[in-house]
């Protein structure tokens, strides 16, 4: 797993070990390779991120996270914002 800074943002590749949705809109991703995310309610794509994120976990794939701060470490927990994912 290596950290790709360009910009002002980094992305992290992961596997999905765990997700947790509260009762008040945050999701939380928790990976194997370390590290976690956590998506605010208030977060526009939190209903896409936590889709994608569900579709990683059922099917075995890879989710590339992109964080808004530049040159962020991939295995500890990251509050900064979540700007998007892929899927692969």
């Amino acid at each position: 797993m290596a950290s790709t800074p360009a910009r002002a943002f980094t992305e992290c590749d992961y596997t999905v070990a765990m997700i947790y949705a509260g009762t008040t809109g945050e999701v939380f991703a928790y990976f194997k390779e370390g590290g976690q995310i956590y998506i605010d309610p208030n977060n526009a794509s939190k209903d896409r991120f936590f889709s994608m994120l569900l579709t990683a976990k059922a099917t075995g794939q890879h989710v590339k996270v992109r964080f808004s701060t530049d040159g962020g470490s991939c295995t500890v927990a990251r509050a900064d914002s979540v700007l998007g994912l892929w899927v692969y």
